[in-house]
């Protein structure tokens, strides 16, 4: 009994360290594995203005809320009100812009169900150089931040981060250095995100809950041999 006691604690133990992901950084897409995507182009047309929070459905009909760290912003289109098109900005991408027309309004955050993983391209309203990054989170606990720098230019980069557990469930995306304030008010607030990459989990892939509602029938198992073989 001792020894099938700590065989069940030991695979409880090795299941929890498991789920306790780490994160890598991603550059694109492809390496974030992305198979979900949320397209800002149903939120309306250039120019359409987004409250404080506003929420979307991507493609794989999942519920993704948004909201900006303060103020309003409003959906733009690369090559309409923004532009030119660079980097990992194409033409005709609708653009979630963290601006009011005043201030910048970023960071910007972005919850889901439960996923491994989560980027998107991003860029700077004021030209040159800048610096950005993805906090990931598992409801209010921060998994980790990653951080890319533009070239000099300040051409739209992809900025993911990929957890090893499926636990994430909201990214920040934020700007922490410009090459020169804009005209706006806080120009580090002050950013446009294209389309919001996901990695979720692949259907036939256990869940870390099931296992453990595996390991503890395995230890109900055990309480009737304990009746039968106790006195052994």
């Amino acid at each position: 009994m001792m020894k099938t006691s700590r065989l069940i604690l030991a695979a409880l133990f090795l299941v929890s360290a498991s789920y306790a992901g780490t994160l890598t950084l991603e550059t694109s897409a492809a390496g974030l594995g992305a198979n979900d995507t949320v397209n800002w182009s149903q939120l309306g047309p250039d120019s359409t203005a987004l409250g404080n929070s506003f929420s979307a459905t991507s493609a794989n009909s999942d519920s993704v809320s948004g909201a900006f760290s303060a103020s309003t912003g409003e959906v733009v289109d690369v090559g309409t009100s923004w532009g030119p098109a660079s980097g990992a900005f194409t033409n005709s991408d609708a653009l979630i812009w963290a601006n009011d027309g005043t201030n910048g309004t970023g960071p910007v955050a972005f919850t889901f169900p439960t996923v491994f993983g989560a980027g998107a391209a991003i860029q700077s309203d004021q030209p040159g150089q800048f610096t950005a990054q993805i906090q990931l989170f598992s409801g209010a606990t921060s998994l980790g931040t990653e951080s890319v720098t533009s070239d000099v230019a300040g051409d739209a980069i992809f900025i993911g981060a990929l957890d090893t557990a499926d636990e994430v469930t909201k990214a920040v995306f934020s700007l922490t250095a410009v090459t020169a304030g804009d005209s706006y008010g806080n120009s580090l607030g002050d950013f446009a995100v294209d389309t919001l990459n996901l990695t979720e989990p692949v259907s036939s892939t256990p869940e870390p809950g099931s296992v453990l509602m595996l390991m503890g029938g395995l230890a109900g198992l055990s309480l009737p041999r304990r009746r039968f073989f106790g006195r052994a």
